[in-house]
């Protein structure tokens, strides 16, 4: 029974990672319809703040389901949500984009190196 286990936890945290990111991809399509159809602008400003959040949760389970993404795999992916999610909803331009995602991901670095 226990290589059951062993074998069933990754598979199912895959799956719900998968299903995540197929979600994540639904998202994207809603976001640029908006944006090129609905006056180019995005009118829906919580959908891309929602990204970052299904990113974290994408990053716990698979690292609760036993796969790696590295010591600062999650936190950076984290991090580097956030700013591009934070961007979305500001509607900023492209180098402040850049900008805040750079941030994002060196937040997640720094601390990544204060629990080593």
């Amino acid at each position: 029974m226990t290589w059951h286990r062993i074998l069933l936890v990754p598979v199912v945290g895959g799956i719900v990672v998968g299903t995540f990111h197929s979600v994540l991809g639904v998202l994207d399509v809603i976001l640029e319809f908006q944006k090129d159809y609905l006056g180019g602008q995005n009118r829906s400003h919580w959908l891309a703040g929602l990204k970052p959040v299904i990113k974290a949760i994408q990053a716990a389970v698979t690292l609760g389901t036993g796969c790696s993404l590295g010591p600062e795999g999650p936190s950076v992916d984290i991090g580097k949500a956030f700013g591009n999610g934070y961007s979305n909803l500001m509607n900023n331009t492209r180098e402040r984009r850049i900008a805040l995602v750079a941030a994002g991901a060196a937040a997640g670095i720094a601390t990544g190196m204060i629990f080593l």
